[in-house]
């Protein structure tokens, strides 16, 4: 069953090049366990991005065996991430038995999805580590030494962070490039970039690349980041899709590009991740907005996915893709 998040399939590429406001709230790395593993959190609240953010108890340990674990996303993984955003981009067509029928054309189509979300998977990235290296900047030099001789630490707000990030020329222009790069609408639209964006969560986003824990290969990657939950030109049609009394925000956070390679599915990869993507919203961006995504109606797999990790259809946008939203 395919993990990836539906709108990877009709080359709905993800648009928006955001950071984590804080470098704590950054993803470090997360262990997941083997089916039948317990994980606990650690006793620090502070994620260290070298060492796990979940570790497995020692009771567990003697029983199962760590095989992935996730953590940020770095420009060596976006290879093969883009293959294999583009493998199911440009899905090949199949032979009655249901075996793959490879063809020329499928593989051009493949080569060419590939360079294209390489591409932008690179430009966000750049922008994403462009602001973290800003943002660790600020807080080392925001250090002070207290009346007692303490370190005291100055505290920012995200919309002072989101006004000190928006006034580095450098850091802006890679958010617009990877903007001006993508090609599909997004909480970007129509923004002025001489003006700072007027809500601070639209500087929020995550890269996540699940990996061997053994040999370090990525087998599996998804993105966080507000997204519209409605099309911005044309309005949101339930489409009598969306249940009675559902209230939904102009943005919420929302999980894209989520896949997992041929050879790693079926094995819990996905719904761990996108339990952990729940949580890192919740408990490091202090989001209270519903966790949503977009998926493809004639993709029940991705559908019967994420029914069991909580999620239920709310509407449709003008392109025909369903939101789904964590109740």
């Amino acid at each position: 069953m395919s993990s990836k998040n539906s709108s990877v399939g009709i080359s709905r590429l993800a648009l928006i090049i955001l950071l984590a406001i804080n470098p704590k709230n950054a993803v470090g790395a997360i262990a997941i366990g083997a089916p039948g593993t317990r994980l606990t959190e650690p006793t620090s609240s502070v994620v260290n991005p070298s060492a796990p953010s979940f570790v497995e108890t020692d009771d567990t340990r003697t029983r199962t065996k760590t095989r992935f674990r996730i953590r940020r996303t770095r420009s060596a993984d976006l290879d093969v991430v883009s293959s294999m955003l583009a493998m199911e981009s440009a899905s090949p067509r199949r032979n009655e038995d249901g075996t793959i029928a490879w063809n020329w054309n499928d593989g051009v189509k493949r080569l060419r999805a590939k360079s294209l979300l390489e591409m932008q998977l690179r430009h966000r990235l750049l922008a994403v580590e462009e602001g973290r290296k800003i943002i660790s900047n600020i807080y080392d030099d925001v250090s002070i030494q207290g009346s007692y001789g303490e370190e005291e630490c100055l505290l920012l707000s995200d919309e002072d962070t989101c006004s000190i990030l928006w006034s580095n020329d450098k850091f802006r222009s890679k958010v617009k490039s990877a903007v001006v790069n993508s090609q599909e609408v997004s909480v970007w639209h129509n923004h002025n970039f001489d003006l700072t964006p007027h809500d601070s969560a639209f500087l929020h986003h995550a890269m996540m690349s699940v990996v061997e824990a053994s040999n370090g290969d990525v087998v599996g990657f998804c993105e966080v980041a507000w997204l519209p939950t409605r099309s911005q030109d044309e309005g949101f049609s339930n489409g009598g899709l969306v249940a009675e009394n559902v209230s939904l925000p102009r943005y919420a956070p929302a999980i894209f590009n989520l896949v997992t390679s041929q050879s790693h599915r079926r094995m819990g990869i996905a719904t761990r991740v996108i339990k952990f993507a729940s949580k890192f919203v919740t408990t490091k961006w202090c989001s209270s907005a519903p966790l949503g995504l977009y998926v493809r109606s004639d993709n029940q797999s991705a559908m019967r996915l994420y029914a069991r990790n909580g999620f239920e259809v709310v509407g449709k946008n003008h392109d025909g893709l369903l939101y789904m939203m964590q109740r």
